[in-house]
């Protein structure tokens, strides 16, 4: 409060100083009687008069001045009112707002929640508001008491589920003349909670036979191997089984669709192509080496890398043998191909490239322990998952050390995505998703993919031993404790979790309306989400 004691009517103008910089200047004067008082504000710098309407039945008056103000600008302030005792208390405020995207009507929201973070403890007034449909729609609360964490839940919560539009939250506190004006704002998350989607199973392999690969989901159909040794295709929606062809052993990999043609490998070293509409086969190759990790399609051709340490280059319309080199150990992850060359890791920890063209050995790098999943490229980098707890950034053409961060293992490979804001308005980046082990805990991670920087990491209560999948500003993973989770894909924030009742080893799989993920007990899930 500043204190200017009495003053009667047509008194000459008082300077308030503004000491911070604001979206708004309030003025509130108060007297001992009720009376018509009028607050004139009079702002040097450009000129402007700013005044209130004058009120009969009230004894506090304000006046709110939408704009902003420079650090230590002047107000001169006029006050016409009866004689009698009064005073003023002039304030401002300060506040952040952060966009959260759009929002599309959810049926299933239970909840709206506000987390804000600052630097010390303060009140913090909550704001979070709808551009769009509905008009006006608005809440607004603010904490009880004084923290560095503030966590609302905010009220009448049903008409979220009709909410279309752009999302805001605004976080705001208020300052008195002579209190203090340090900023406090550290960051603020949005989240909507709408418990468990909504989820059924759609298919159950016959004998209940172990499905360890993500599934493939493509124009209404999901393709999914198993350890019964046949490919099944099935109806997405309806979960009816259209075909199932015996592969001949164990399917660990993720099978290709390319162009109306499935291509898939077992156990055995066998590698097919069949026809995606009715399963059947059109051409085999004999890798005579088990297939841990499935196939890689680019171009006109197939890469597979076997358990005997083996690379082979494929005509993807023949099957026939292009090339086929040596070099590494065993290879339990599919090979990754860039257009000259063709990666590929051990479990000796031995990391090499190949000439696309020829086949022949490039480079080779050496990791502390063993490589399980696959490499994955950004920029002029290959990322390579070390089970060492490190992700090394390797030049594609010499395989030199870029850069390298001590992460955590990955044992069940990377998403990448090149170009990608998740700032609205913001700069395109390229991101990182996998989850981690790192001594003993475990981890969801979102970086840099060119520089290896974290931007957010996420704690999970098990193993993920399957890729992650990211979709529509979201990213699932399916754990070993037979649950499938979801996370918000900016920021980390965790919206649900489901239990399938059985370990997941694959990722998830995703369509424009849903995630698909299959279990230990051979049992095939359709969320929607």
């Amino acid at each position: 409060y500043i204190s200017l004691g009495s003053l009667g009517f047509g008194e000459q103008p008082q300077d308030l100083v503004v000491r911070q910089v604001g979206p708004f200047v309030e003025v509130r004067w108060k007297s001992d009687t009720a009376g018509p008082t009028r607050i004139r504000m009079l702002a040097p710098h450009n000129g402007r008069v700013y005044e209130n309407k004058a009120q009969l039945s009230v004894t506090t008056h304000a006046l709110r001045i939408e704009e902003d103000f420079l650090d230590g600008a002047k107000l001169r302030m006029q006050v016409i009112m009866p004689s009698g005792s009064s005073s003023v208390e002039f304030k401002h405020e300060y506040h952040r707002e952060q966009i959260i995207s759009k929002l599309k009507p959810e049926p299933g929201i239970t909840e709206v929640a506000v987390t804000v973070e600052t630097t010390r403890n303060t009140r913090a007034a909550l704001e979070v508001y709808v551009k769009g449909r509905p008009q006006g729609r608005k809440w607004s609360c603010e904490s009880s008491s004084e923290a560095k964490v503030h966590h609302i839940s905010l009220s009448g919560i049903p008409a979220a589920a009709e909410m279309e539009g752009q999302v805001s939250v605004r976080w705001s506190e208020q300052f008195v003349a002579g209190g203090r004006r340090d900023t406090v704002y550290e960051k603020s998350v949005i989240s909507f909670k709408t418990g468990e989607p909504t989820y059924r199973k759609i298919f159950s392999t016959p004998q209940g036979d172990v499905i360890h690969p993500s599934p493939l989901a493509e124009d209404g159909v999901v393709y999914v191997g198993c350890d019964d040794g046949h490919l099944y295709s099935i109806a997405e929606k309806t979960g009816r089984l259209l075909w199932k062809h015996n592969v001949g052993a164990q399917v660990r990999g993720k099978p290709i669709l390319d162009n109306g043609h499935i291509y898939v490998a077992g156990r055995q070293g066998k590698v097919l192509c069949l026809l995606a509409k009715k399963g059947t086969a059109l051409w085999t190759h004999e890798a005579k080496s088990s297939v841990e990790g499935g196939l890689t399609l680019f171009g006109d051709s197939i890469f597979i890398a076997t358990e005997a340490g083996s690379i082979h280059r494929l005509d993807k319309k023949s099957g026939k043998l292009l090339w086929k080199s040596k070099g590494a150990s065993q290879c339990v992850a599919a090979p990754v191909v860039d257009g000259e060359r063709v990666y590929v890791g051990d479990i000796g920890g031995l990391f090499l490239a190949y000439s696309l063209a020829d086949g022949k050995k490039l480079w080779e790098f050496r990791t502390g322990n063993k490589i399980v999943a696959a490499a994955a490229i950004s920029g002029n980098y290959v990322l390579v998952p070390g089970m060492d707890e490190h992700l090394y950034a390797l030049a594609r053409k010499r395989g030199v050390v870029s850069w390298r961060k001590s992460l955590g293992s990955i044992p069940g490979g990377m998403t990448v995505i090149e170009g990608l804001s998740t700032i609205p308005g913001g700069r395109p980046r390229s991101l990182l998703y996998a989850a981690l082990t790192k001594k003993e805990k475990y981890l969801l991670l979102c970086a840099n993919s060119r520089s290896g920087a974290t931007l957010w990491t996420a704690s999970l209560p098990t193993e993920v031993q399957g890729q992650p999948a990211v979709s529509e500003g979201r990213v699932y993973v399916g754990g070993t404790d037979g649950k499938i989770y979801c996370f918000n894909a900016d920021d980390g924030t965790k919206l649900w979790s489901m239990n399938t009742g059985s370990e997941i080893r694959g990722g998830p799989a995703t369509t424009e309306t849903a995630v698909l993920v299959a279990n230990y007990h051979g049992s095939l899930y359709r969320v929607e989400d």
